[in-house]
Protein backbone atom coordinates (compact mmCIF):
# COMPACT_ATOMS: atom_id res chain seq x y z
CA UNK A 1 0.00 0.00 0.00
CA UNK A 2 1.34 3.67 -0.38
CA UNK A 3 2.38 5.33 2.70
CA UNK A 4 2.39 8.37 0.60
CA UNK A 5 -1.08 8.61 1.66
CA UNK A 6 -2.00 10.68 4.54
CA UNK A 7 -2.08 8.81 7.97
CA UNK A 8 -5.91 8.47 8.49
CA UNK A 9 -5.64 7.57 12.81
CA UNK A 10 -7.50 4.57 14.05
CA UNK A 11 -9.93 3.99 16.94
CA UNK A 12 -7.41 4.35 20.34
CA UNK A 13 -10.28 0.52 21.70
CA UNK A 14 -8.71 -0.76 18.12
CA UNK A 15 -4.99 0.22 19.08
CA UNK A 16 -5.19 -1.38 22.73
CA UNK A 17 -6.17 -4.72 20.72
CA UNK A 18 -3.16 -4.16 19.01
CA UNK A 19 -1.16 -3.42 22.20
CA UNK A 20 -2.53 -6.59 23.89
CA UNK A 21 -1.30 -8.86 20.94
CA UNK A 22 1.76 -7.71 21.11
CA UNK A 23 1.78 -8.10 24.82
CA UNK A 24 1.19 -11.72 24.12
CA UNK A 25 3.36 -12.10 20.61
CA UNK A 26 -0.56 -13.44 19.67
CA UNK A 27 -0.20 -15.05 15.83
CA UNK A 28 -2.69 -12.82 13.64
CA UNK A 29 -4.51 -13.37 10.99
CA UNK A 30 -4.19 -9.79 9.18
CA UNK A 31 -6.38 -9.00 6.49
CA UNK A 32 -5.50 -5.65 4.09
CA UNK A 33 -7.53 -2.74 2.51
CA UNK A 34 -5.60 -3.96 -0.66
CA UNK A 35 -6.91 -7.87 -0.05
CA UNK A 36 -3.83 -9.19 0.72
CA UNK A 37 -3.79 -11.52 4.38
CA UNK A 38 -0.75 -12.00 6.17
CA UNK A 39 -0.38 -14.26 9.07
CA UNK A 40 2.57 -13.13 11.29
CA UNK A 41 3.08 -12.76 15.13
CA UNK A 42 2.42 -9.54 16.54
CA UNK A 43 6.09 -8.07 17.52
CA UNK A 44 5.25 -4.00 18.25
CA UNK A 45 2.96 -1.12 18.04
CA UNK A 46 4.34 2.66 17.50
CA UNK A 47 4.15 5.78 16.64
CA UNK A 48 6.02 7.71 13.90
CA UNK A 49 5.21 11.50 14.30
CA UNK A 50 5.75 12.08 10.55
CA UNK A 51 3.82 8.24 9.20
CA UNK A 52 1.32 7.58 11.81
CA UNK A 53 1.08 4.42 13.96
CA UNK A 54 2.74 1.08 12.97
CA UNK A 55 2.21 -3.03 13.45
CA UNK A 56 5.89 -4.86 13.49
CA UNK A 57 5.39 -8.07 12.47
CA UNK A 58 7.02 -11.17 12.16
CA UNK A 59 6.07 -13.23 9.02
CA UNK A 60 5.76 -16.92 10.05
CA UNK A 61 8.13 -17.68 6.87
CA UNK A 62 11.63 -19.83 7.77
CA UNK A 63 13.03 -16.49 8.12
CA UNK A 64 11.05 -15.26 10.72
CA UNK A 65 11.21 -11.78 8.58
CA UNK A 66 9.74 -8.97 10.21
CA UNK A 67 7.94 -6.32 8.45
CA UNK A 68 6.02 -2.92 9.89
CA UNK A 69 2.22 -2.52 8.44
CA UNK A 70 0.79 1.10 8.92
CA UNK A 71 -2.29 0.85 11.50
CA UNK A 72 -5.05 2.35 8.55
CA UNK A 73 -4.08 -0.18 5.96
CA UNK A 74 -5.48 -2.91 7.94
CA UNK A 75 -8.84 -4.12 7.57
CA UNK A 76 -9.74 -6.58 10.07
CA UNK A 77 -7.50 -9.14 12.28
CA UNK A 78 -7.82 -12.24 14.21
CA UNK A 79 -5.80 -14.72 16.55
CA UNK A 80 -5.13 -17.88 15.22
Amino acid sequence: MNDEIKYQPIACSRYDEFEVACMHHDKLEIHLHDNRILVASAINVYLEKETGEWLEVELTDKNKTRQRIRLDHIASFKKV
